[in-house]
């Protein structure tokens, strides 16, 4: 019997990690490593933005202090 994935429509629950501390960045990733969610890592406030709008993730971790935007620039 195929497993349902986690949505209940057949895509796994995506989740963009947008910090410039890239290790942090990594261990919150290593945290969330489950096959069923799709995590994608960015570094800086504008990739977060553009990520984000093509994406359209369930789940946006973001920081404040980031290069390029901030996390509330990025919310804005």
């Amino acid at each position: 019997m195929a497993r349902e994935d986690s949505d209940g429509y057949g895509r796994r629950r995506t989740v963009l990690i947008a910090d410039d501390e890239v290790r942090l960045a990594r261990a919150m990733d290593a945290m969330l490593d489950d096959e069923e969610l799709r995590t994608v890592l960015v570094h800086d406030g504008a990739a977060a933005l553009e990520r984000a709008q093509a994406l359209r993730p369930d789940l946006i971790i973001l920081d404040v202090m980031m290069p390029g935007r901030t996390g509330i620039e990025v919310c804005a």
